[in-house]
């Protein structure tokens, strides 16, 4: 492992140097016999080649080199999980070992949306090392309050408005027929309180928590979120009716429930209290800032003349500051805030979203890399463990009662038949979104000595962990058996 690591920081200085270069900040290197046989960051930019991520060109260097196509006894070292043309790449050269950094939730081609390099129909395996310099897994190379200190949280609130603000680029109100808003609403409010309800029980009674912080695991549980919903509909290919219900309520929820965990947070802080009717004050600070945030991006983008490059610097700025205006004024009203500046570009005529087509993809896959990186970072594996079977007893109660019953209620007298409920019923992994909650209250919460403050992110991460992996393996065949998915 330490020779990995070794590896690793190399991979991740051709990161740097591509980033400098204005590039995505991905680096790869091909070692043999122990040594550097070719390295590279991406170059899809300088090249103008679509083809040149760092993997490509530091296989093609090293065939190069080696004067063979094959590549047998190296080890190949990327900064982040391999896209499926990277992959493909590595099976027709035969890489015998593959190292990588962070998942990539959105087009991992490894582990996160296919499997390429262990697919049963193909002739070849790699055998695969993930979490290299990422997370615990590496003896707390990576501390975020060192690296941040009081900055962790707002970089935390700032990146995931960016994110969310990305998802509500996807949500056009010709999507909306007229079974959806109903069936979203009570989803959002009806099924949001039902698993409010389940998952603070299911704390108290299972997991032996305090009733407040039982209170807020629930109110966090019930975020799910764009970075986890949206790549699983790619996969899952649902029919237009479930994919509309799933995609809304999945950007949608995230404010919901953030804003619903902040108030009991206030509750439990030794700085703060309840406050009666907080959630509609964010939502109202949220709608406002955003409705203006969202006014002057168009006013600035709708003549047309500012270059890609200038109109993704000039739409990150308004995003970030949307959401640390919206912040300020109310916690957590900056998420409100992200979603409402992108649902008015989504839903304008006037400005073409290819203008922010280059912002809207590369930096959200950087921002949720990096997020998952630091949030893991804070996560002590042996708490996570020491859930057991109560733990997952926990995560049992949320899919198998909380969702099911949540959609039950949500969906009755809508067109949606039984089997389009069903899929919907089993879709409700968490992401980010409930990661950085949870991380951000209960670094809070410990330095104020609340009792089970501790728990709070074990819990959230092991529930994280189990929904994505459960619906990731399970929602595809469910979705084709119960007959609404489009091959």
């Amino acid at each position: 492992m330490d020779v990995d690591i070794q590896f690793m920081q190399e991979a991740l200085a051709e990161a740097r140097s591509a980033a400098e270069a204005g590039e995505v900040p991905v680096g790869a290197l091909l070692v043999h016999d122990g040594k550097i046989l070719s390295r590279s960051g991406n170059r899809t930019m300088r090249d103008c080649d679509p083809t040149a991520h760092a993997e490509i060109v530091s296989l093609r260097e090293a065939a190069r080199r080696l004067g063979n196509y094959r590549l047998p006894d190296t080890t190949l070292y990327v900064t982040i999980e391999p896209c499926s043309m990277c992959a493909g790449a590595l099976v027709q050269a035969r890489i015998p070992r593959l190292v990588f950094g962070a998942d990539d939730p959105k087009g991992g081609a490894v582990r996160s949306c296919f499997e390429i390099l262990s697919h049963p129909r193909l002739n070849h395996r790699v055998k695969v090392i993930a979490g290299v310099l990422a997370g615990p897994s590496v003896a707390d190379l990576v501390d975020p309050n060192e690296l941040l200190g009081d900055l962790l949280s707002p970089f935390v609130s700032l990146a995931v408005g960016v994110i969310l603000f990305e998802g509500a680029l996807g949500l056009r109100r010709e999507e909306l027929e007229a079974d959806t808003p109903p069936v979203v609403v009570r989803l959002l409010t009806l099924g949001a309180l039902i698993t409010w309800a389940v998952g603070f029980g299911g704390a108290v009674v299972l997991l032996d928590l305090p009733g407040g912080i039982a209170l807020l695991v629930g109110a966090i549980l019930i975020v799910s979120g764009p970075t986890v919903v949206l790549p699983l509909l790619e996969f899952v290919h649902p029919k237009p009716a479930v994919g509309r219900v799933l995609r809304w309520e999945g950007i949608l929820i995230d404010p919901v429930g953030a804003i619903v965990a902040a108030l009991v947070f206030a509750g439990l802080s030794s700085s703060g209290g309840f406050e009666p009717g907080g959630f509609l004050l964010s939502i109202t600070v949220g709608v406002a800032i955003g409705g203006a945030g969202g006014a002057v991006l168009w006013l600035m983008l709708r003549r047309g003349t500012m270059s890609s490059q200038l109109a993704s610097v000039a739409t990150l700025g308004v995003v970030v500051g949307v959401t640390g205006a919206a912040d300020l004024v109310r916690d957590d009203a900056g998420l409100v805030a992200a979603i409402v500046t992108g649902l008015v570009m989504a839903n304008q005529r006037t400005v073409p979203l290819t203008t922010i087509l280059e912002f809207k993809e590369t930096l959200g896959l950087l921002l949720i890399g990096l997020l998952f990186i630091l949030l893991s970072a804070l996560v002590v594996p042996s708490q996570v463990v020491d859930l057991g079977l109560a733990g997952i007893g926990f995560v049992a109660l949320l899919v198998l009662v909380a969702r099911p019953l949540g959609v039950l209620l949500s969906a009755r007298g809508s067109s949606l038949s039984w089997r389009e409920r069903g899929l919907v019923a089993w879709m409700a992994p968490r992401g980010i979104i409930a990661a950085s909650t949870a991380s951000t209250f209960s670094l809070k919460l410990v330095s104020d000595h609340v009792e089970g403050a501790e728990k709070i992110v074990p819990v959230v991460f092991l529930v994280i962990a189990c929904t994505v992996g459960l619906y990731a393996f399970t929602a595809p065949p469910l979705a084709r058996a119960l007959g609404v998915s489009v091959e």
